[in-house]
């Protein structure tokens, strides 16, 4: 099976400054013993039609034209906030305020 490729520009527009959630995304898998991380989207986790084992890029551009880019391989979807705190607590305000929220195992 030929894995597919998902791609992911964060904005400002709603959720946590880009940077931020890019670099808490990347710490929560480098501390995790098997390198897992979430990554949170507007549709919800389960609605994405993807193949496990596809990659997944996640970049945000700055306003003075800097990338960070983060790249991964989707292990699962899900339609519920990840039980790590860091990533969580980002999260939260973003969930209250649309009742929509999913995310992407990686």
């Amino acid at each position: 099976m030929i894995a597919t490729a998902f791609c992911v520009k964060l904005t400002a527009g709603g959720g946590p400054p880009p940077f931020l959630e890019l670099e808490r995304v990347a710490r929560v898998a480098e501390e995790h013993p098997d390198g897992v991380t979430w990554l949170a989207t507007r549709k919800r986790g389960t609605k994405i039609r993807i193949d496990g084992g596809s990659t997944c890029l996640a970049f945000a551009v700055s306003q003075t034209g800097h990338v960070r880019l983060l790249e991964g391989r989707i292990t699962g979807r899900t339609e519920r906030l990840p039980e790590n705190g860091l990533l969580s607590d980002m999260y939260v305000q973003f969930l209250k305020r649309t009742g929509n929220l999913g995310g992407l195992i990686c």
